[in-house]
């Protein structure tokens, strides 16, 4: 969904523009530490895990002022503001026990609902950029450390 602000003689055109996403997110963790259930990061004690990620989806509504430059080449530069809402974050790790069978752990583990992310996008023609900054940490542990995670990209235009 797009409203167009301004458009002028030299192929520039300004609007707002505002969608609906859903991300599933997989955070891969280090392996040396794990999460429990009550905000704590703690140092595994055991045979090395063979993966260890915090997992959620979040349904996202960004507000993007565009800027939009028509001509020879079609390129957009976008900066504005998401709230999104997170839910099923899960904590889950696994490794394999002196017995050779493969241990699977799950918790989970009080978090931010609620986010709020700055937004960033550039491209043209068939490529774009993003970057997303959060403004709120993700979840907050025990000792005091926030949480954030960023995320850059790169998309194809079809």
């Amino acid at each position: 969904m797009a409203l167009p602000l301004a458009i002028d003689n030299e192929g520039i055109e300004a609007g707002l523009s505002s969608c609906l996403q859903w991300r599933f997110s997989r955070l891969e963790m280090d392996r040396k530490f794990v999460m429990n259930g009550t905000n704590e990061v703690v140092r595994h004690q055991g045979p090395e895990l063979e993966s260890n990620y915090v997992s959620f989806q979040s349904l996202s509504v960004p507000v993007m002022l565009d800027l939009e430059f028509f001509g020879r080449r079609e390129k957009f530069i976008g900066v504005g503001l998401s709230v999104e809402w997170r839910s099923n974050m899960k904590s889950k790790y696994r490794y394999t026990n002196e017995n050779n069978e493969l241990v699977k752990c799950e918790s989970s583990f009080p978090f931010n609902h609620w986010g709020v992310n700055l937004e960033f996008h550039a491209g043209g023609q068939n490529i774009s950029f993003y970057a997303r900054f959060p403004l709120t940490p993700l979840y907050k542990l025990k000792n005091g450390y926030k949480a954030y995670f960023h995320a850059v990209g790169v998309g194809i235009r079809l």
